[in-house]
């Protein structure tokens, strides 16, 4: 995909594959994040939707990894949701995180090793 210069559409499957390993993350540890929580409220969001991850919760979900434990899971959660946003934006300078495609194109390929150092050997 990268060799075929669809940048945008290669930013959206790596975030595709870091929402399906922070997924993986809270159902391993749901127990673990429920025990973190003293809200009721966010005790019931993390049973009835914490498991779908929804881009607006990646960050929180990510901070509390964090606090288990998974002090890489930040900086992975911070890389997917700026190529979210190239992809749907490409080099806009009024909204883009990115001022060349050869940074997106390195983030794609750092985000992509990551998961893939994730996933069970």
């Amino acid at each position: 995909m990268l060799g075929a210069g669809a940048t945008r559409n290669a930013a959206g499957k790596a975030f595709v594959a870091v929402k399906a390993l922070i997924n993986a993350m809270v159902l391993i540890n749901l127990d673990r994040l429920l025990a973190l929580k003293r809200d009721e409220k966010e005790k019931r969001w993390y049973k009835k939707k914490a498991y779908t991850v929804p881009t607006k919760s990646i960050k929180g979900i990510s901070l509390d990894l964090f606090e288990l434990g998974y002090r890489e899971i930040g900086a992975i959660a911070d890389k997917a949701l700026n190529l979210h946003d190239y992809q749907y934006d490409g080099l806009d300078t009024d909204f883009s995180p990115y001022k060349k495609k050869e940074e997106a194109v390195r983030d794609i390929v750092v985000l992509v090793d990551a998961v893939v150092e994730k996933l069970p050997h």
